[in-house]
């Protein structure tokens, strides 16, 4: 069971792998945590979300078996050959729709461990918001409207630190007397 987990948490990261949300992450170690929880939460039958990748799933398969059907009838070839290609076909529609899903929603749950490390990002994009004054209205890079936990991130960054303002600015040392 520990050996079938590890096995999925090393699959995981290598489908996510070259998401540009990862690189946000402040630690090495956020990251992994952020990773894991989707991982967990990834097969849970009980969020919606795992429907509707359910049904998107189902629509492209039986969407490839009619086409398919319609394109050999169209077509006189060797049955082996119809075989073969319709295999193909399936297993690629397979491969390509499921991992479609997978980083689709994997990037939005990204988005969202982000915001809870403390890391603004548009969560249409993943365009990193930090630097930007909390009045902006909308993100720069895809002008999706910003979230309020975003803009309360940027607001939190736009105070200045209780350091910085601790101790009033003193005089040059050759002024002092």
């Amino acid at each position: 069971m520990a050996r079938e987990r590890k096995l999925r948490k090393t699959l995981l990261h290598l489908t996510l792998r070259g998401l540009p949300e990862l690189e946000l992450f402040p630690t090495e170690q956020a990251r992994t945590e952020a990773l894991n929880e989707i991982g967990t939460e990834a097969g849970n039958p009980a969020q919606g979300s795992y429907w509707k990748a359910v049904a998107i799933f189902v629509f492209a398969v039986v969407s490839i078996v009619f086409i398919g059907r319609w394109v050999f009838a169209k077509i006189d070839w060797p049955t082996w050959l119809e075989d073969t290609l319709r295999g193909a076909a399936w297993l690629l529609t397979f491969v390509l729709v499921l991992r479609w899903l997978h980083r689709g929603g994997a990037q939005g749950e990204l988005r969202e461990k982000l915001l809870k490390n403390g890391v603004p990002v548009c969560l249409g994009c993943g365009y990193l918001l930090r630097g930007l004054a909390s009045t902006t209205p909308r993100c720069p890079e895809c002008g999706m409207e910003i979230d309020t936990r975003v803009r309360e991130l940027l607001s939190a960054m736009d105070q200045p630190s209780r350091e910085a303002t601790a101790f009033p600015a003193t005089q040059p040392l050759d002024q002092a007397h």
